[in-house]
């Protein structure tokens, strides 16, 4: 059946010489795969930018339940995006919220105010002219509620931290976590890299009590590099 959707791509891997398979967190469909053919073809004009991780696309897709691997009949860009895909550190952190996205929501599950937040926090990211470092911190905190584990304060993280196994934290990495936890993407903190740090470890160790079996998050080594 032909469904008419918007999604935020997600991933997407090589797929023999010339197409792709390609992640998209769907509005209306949950997070879905599909194979794109040609894309990758050599002398063919290619729109291989729209498939970018964190692009938001205006979708028309073939879709039959039951089967994993979908195909797209027509997209565009739904958002002409100013700095999402140029500045480094927003760069790191859009492959950071999606690998969180890809390890925290099962394939086929549809929540359309998953996808509300998730497109409100990238636009958000984009129009942020300063003050982004702690970015991907304040997306951990708010996330969590959508996946069923809302967190209203630091006691919360502290808590699981007690139960999952003490690790090194800080009295400031506490102060700066409830503070964001209050006033969202909007608090322009001035924050030490160390107790940044310290903070997404915190974070981190709260998803993965949620989430026994989420491996480790590949993109927090280029996100700390960014974040010097």
């Amino acid at each position: 059946m032909l469904i008419k959707t918007q999604g935020i791509v997600v991933s997407f891997i090589k797929f023999h010489e010339t197409s792709i398979i390609c992640k998209i967190y769907t509005e209306t469909l949950g997070l879905q795969s599909y194979i794109v053919n040609g894309v990758r073809k050599h002398g063919k004009k290619s729109n291989m930018a729209l498939y970018q991780p964190l692009s938001i696309l205006d979708l028309v897709v073939y879709h039959k339940p039951n089967q994993s691997l979908h195909r797209i009949g027509e997209l565009k860009s739904a958002y002409p995006f100013q700095s999402v895909f140029i500045h480094p550190i927003k760069i790191a952190i859009g492959l950071f919220i999606t690998e969180m996205v890809s390890k925290t929501i099962k394939e086929g599950e549809s929540h359309e105010d998953i996808y509300t937040f998730l497109k409100h926090s990238i636009l958000e990211l984009d129009c942020m002219k300063e003050g982004f470092e702690n970015f991907h911190l304040v997306f951990l905190i708010q996330f969590a509620e959508f996946l069923g584990f809302t967190i209203t304060s630091s006691t919360d993280i502290l808590l699981v931290r007690n139960n999952y196994g003490k690790y090194q934290t800080t009295e400031p990495a506490i102060a700066i976590l409830e503070l964001l936890i209050q006033k969202g993407y909007s608090e322009n903190l001035s924050v030490r890299n160390t107790e940044r740090r310290m903070a997404l470890e915190l974070l981190i160790n709260f998803y993965k009590y949620h989430f026994e079996t989420m491996a480790d998050i590949n993109s927090i080594k280029v996100l700390q590099e960014m974040n010097q």
